[in-house]
């Protein structure tokens, strides 16, 4: 494209503004839209505050972070930030070479005036615009969830893929680096063999357990833990890795004896996690109850505080209610974001409803272009198939000759009582023959009884004739 605008024309631009060109910069610049097209083009503007614009000006990197299912998300070393598409209701223009009044280019010294082109080589009507947010740390529990370690017998069941080093956890979690170790920290995690593992709670109290029961073994001050001996004294217990640790989670540097580094165990973090152990299995304590089980829990020199377990988030399942609660509010925002698309998918189809077309069954209009819509005569329907059966069955002889007349339970209140007469009938006989024989067997022991007698008094008469006068 050539320059359309001249000195003279920019002259006489001034002059009806009422302006002297001694008034302006030497340089002049004239403004065109490019040839190309100006909305089709992969550039987007990214608003950014003044940390991240200084952060990008020493050459430090920024990094995209999160899924294809995940919002998208800005991560320098020490910040993170959601990214948000925003509308102005100005006409944002990206123009080559623009010089501002300030430039160094722009020399006022110069005699001569200068007139450049310049482009516009897009035009934006919104723009993306980073704002700071919290790290979006569920997603690293549900990775480290995956790889849970439980003790040497039971990594059989680990999946090695599951299992990720610091530098993977850093691409896949959207966070910066910073506030993912700092996350990390206040986790039960441990590096083995390279990989981040989460420890299981209950082999994490037991490892622990071993470390607090060499204080009594060894005779220790509270402040005179070795570390060496420490890693030794468990090594055929628990991996060095985990040892070391947890180690370096619970106990800090307190003094030095003959050239040889002691340590004392963190008595806010041994207590809030045997408060943690406490809270583990019952869940609700009174807190008097509670506070004195505490007491006989920790170890002696140790002296839990009510304020410890204050701000402590771990404790309790409030955490995993609130992301509960979190998953089903932005659930049910898809869902009614998903109902409203659907609504406003068409938005034209309310004036493109078709109207209803006449249909003419009976009747032919006047009007030929209506005999499009004329229905034609349709044969009579032939039901003949649909009643076969019916006609069959009504070819078949009288039913009621069939039937026993004397079988039909006759209409009185109460021929219910003769049902299964047969049945009591022969019940009845039997009931009967075997009292006749009952009877009968009583006359026949009454009439041996009578013979008996009979003979008796035969017997007596004949001893008496027998006697002599």
């Amino acid at each position: 494209m050539e320059n359309k605008r001249t000195l003279d024309e920019i002259k006489e631009i001034l002059k009806h503004a009422k302006l002297q060109l001694d008034d302006l910069k030497t340089t002049s610049q004239t403004i065109y839209f490019t040839e190309n097209n100006l909305y089709e083009n992969n550039l987007k503007l990214l608003q950014l505050d003044a940390t991240l614009l200084g952060e990008v000006s020493q050459g430090k990197t920024l990094y995209i972070k999160g899924d294809d299912d995940e919002d998208v998300v800005l991560c320098s070393e020490t910040q993170t930030y959601q990214v948000t598409e925003a509308e102005t209701s100005n006409s944002l223009l990206l123009v080559d070479k623009l010089k501002f009044a300030d430039s160094d280019q722009n020399n006022s010294e110069q005699d001569e005036h200068i007139l450049n082109k310049v482009s516009v080589r897009s035009i934006f009507y919104d723009y993306l615009e980073a704002v700071p947010i919290k790290p979006h740390l569920k997603k690293l529990r549900q990775l480290l969830n995956g790889s849970v370690y439980k003790g040497r017998e039971y990594e059989f069941e680990v999946d090695p893929s599951k299992c990720y080093t610091f530098e993977e956890l850093d691409k896949k979690v959207q966070a910066s680096t910073k506030e993912l170790k700092e996350a990390l920290d206040e986790m039960d995690v441990v590096t083995l063999n390279g990989k981040i593992r989460l420890l299981d709670f209950e082999y994490h109290f037991k490892v622990l357990s071993y470390m607090l029961k060499l204080i009594d073994e060894n005779s220790w001050q509270l402040d005179e833990i070795d570390y060496q001996e420490t890693v030794e004294s468990l090594e055929d217990l628990a991996p060095k890795e985990i040892v070391t640790g947890l180690f370096e989670k619970y106990t800090e540097e307190s003094q030095v004896v003959d050239s040889m580094q002691l340590y004392r165990y963190k008595e806010d973090k041994v207590c809030t996690f045997f408060a943690k152990v406490l809270l583990y299995g019952a869940g609700k304590f009174n807190l008097s109850d509670f506070m004195q089980a505490w007491k006989e829990s920790v170890p002696d020199g140790m002296t839990p505080a009510e304020d410890m377990v204050y701000g402590e988030k771990n404790i309790g399942h409030l955490e995993d209610e609130a992301l509960k609660r979190r998953e089903r509010l932005k659930a049910l925002k898809r869902k009614r974001e998903g109902d409203k698309s659907c609504e406003n998918e068409n938005p034209g189809d309310k004036s493109a409803v078709e109207l209803p077309k006449p249909v003419f069954r009976s009747y032919r209009p006047a009007n030929e272009e209506l005999n499009d819509f004329v229905k034609e005569s349709s044969a009579p329907g032939d039901v003949t198939a649909q009643v076969k059966d019916h006609l069959e069955a009504a070819k078949s002889g009288v039913v009621i000759d069939q039937l026993d007349v004397a079988a039909l339970a006759p209409r009185k209140p109460d021929w219910d009582l003769k049902r299964d007469v047969a049945k009591k009938l022969l019940k009845l006989e039997r009931q009967t023959q075997r009292a006749i024989a009952e009877l009968i067997r009583d006359r026949l022991k009454e009439r041996s009884r009578s013979d008996d007698l009979a003979v008796m008094v035969n017997a007596g008469v004949s001893d008496q004739v027998r006697e002599p006068t």
